[in-house]
């Protein structure tokens, strides 16, 4: 994603994809040994965490460097910039990663593929985690590059915005095919891997588990379904309020913007609590039980 170049009210009113979830598929040929997955996600999404921040940044703010999305996506500062959020977000991967897979049906889930080899040193680890954040960030800035009117690649290539269909010029339209592209060969990966994993059967799931998968989603996406809708209604309501004067126009990729940030945000803010509140439950029946083992 990037920042639009004229108008917006805040850091995160408006952009263009292409959806930031479709990323990860680049870095889908590195997800084996010595790589560590978490960091390589983490590191191809991190630059689009501004948008979803819902903080409107400003020169004064101490937060602006780590906020402002043109900063985020500047390949000049990956290490200053880029590498702290990619941290956060991996901290955030992390901190979901278990409360998730235990309200997910073992038959949705790829096996892990095990460790192959002597178990790596704690160094080497942190350093192999550095190597996955800075090739998951690359991936994503080579990618934006080719894909926003202000990417390097767009401007080293004049026939990149060279207009095609009703104006769109072509690294628009490279926005949204990679985005269908992307999110095509994540379905792809996903499901290759479920069916080569011999996952559970479906019949084997309580009604337990069910319960928990519903539950789980429901903290998760009314949320996120809510905050997207109170933001579209919220954008249309003050567009048709300035639209009466001055003729603003409101476009699809508009609409699609907000409510993708609004409930992205909320969906962040729902998985948080959740996290906390599972790992932190967790920790307490660990306690106890050692507690009592003890006893």
């Amino acid at each position: 994603m990037h920042p639009p170049h004229c108008g917006p009210r805040n850091n995160f009113s408006r952009t263009h994809l292409p959806f930031t979830l479709a990323h990860p598929a680049a870095i889908l040929p590195f997800l084996r040994q010595p790589f560590v997955p978490i960091a390589l996600i983490a590191g191809a999404m991190a630059p689009d965490i501004p948008y979803f921040a819902m903080v409107s940044s400003t020169s004064e703010s101490w937060y602006e460097p780590f906020l402002n999305g043109t900063n985020s996506h500047d390949f000049a500062q990956i290490l200053s910039v880029g590498l702290p959020l990619a941290l956060v977000l991996a901290g955030f991967l992390w901190l979901v990663a278990r409360p998730l897979r235990w309200a997910t049906p073992d038959a949705w889930l790829p096996t892990k593929t095990p460790a192959t080899g002597r178990k790596p040193s704690s160094a080497r680890i942190a350093l192999w985690t550095f190597y996955s954040l800075m090739l998951g960030l690359v991936t994503h800035l080579a990618w934006d590059s080719l894909t926003h009117g202000g990417g390097r690649v767009v401007q080293l290539l004049p026939v990149l915005s060279t207009e095609l269909f009703s104006g769109f010029p072509a690294y628009r339209i490279l926005q949204h095919l990679s985005t269908v592209v992307g999110l095509l060969v994540l379905l792809w990966w996903y499901v290759k891997r479920v069916k080569a994993s011999r996952a559970a059967d479906t019949s084997t799931e309580t009604s337990v588990t069910r319960f928990r998968t519903a539950l789980v989603g429901l903290i998760l996406l009314v949320p996120a379904a809510l905050a997207a809708g109170i933001g579209v209604s919220h954008e249309l309501t003050v567009n048709a309020e300035l639209g009466a004067g001055i003729g603003v126009e409101l476009g699809i990729e508009s609409l699609l913007w907000i409510a993708i940030t609004r409930g992205g945000a909320a969906l962040l803010l729902a998985a948080t609590a959740y996290g906390l509140v599972w790992q932190g439950t967790a920790l307490f029946i660990w306690l106890r039980t050692r507690a009592h083992s003890r006893a």
